[in-house]
């Protein structure tokens, strides 16, 4: 499945009126926003990407109708670096991505 047929999802339902846009950002970085309706909500997704070289782009930060991913962890990822050092930081994170690639 692709990134896109994903974003199309809303739990268990498709988002209907589906609409795309590209933008160019500075330094060759793009965002891809996805907006579309469920039920009487209109919901905005929001990809910035940049060019990577063993992929077409890579996603840096996903805002999802104004929530920012990277703003909401920021304070999550600050907390056990001051805990546990860069060395805890990274192996929650390896952790994380290990239990989340299991699940597909």
């Amino acid at each position: 499945m692709t990134l896109a047929e994903k974003g199309l999802r809303f739990g268990n339902e498709r988002l209907a009126s589906v609409t795309y846009t590209l933008k160019q950002l500075e330094n060759n970085t793009a965002q891809v926003t996805m907006s579309g309706t469920h039920e009487t909500h209109s919901y905005h997704i929001a990809f910035e990407l940049i060019p990577n070289p063993s992929h077409a782009w890579k996603i840096t930060d996903i805002d999802v109708s104004g929530a920012l991913l990277s703003r909401n962890y920021r304070s999550v990822f600050n907390r056990i670096f001051r805990e546990e050092g860069i060395s805890g930081l990274m192996s929650r994170m390896q952790a994380k991505q290990t239990e989340l690639v299991a699940k597909r």
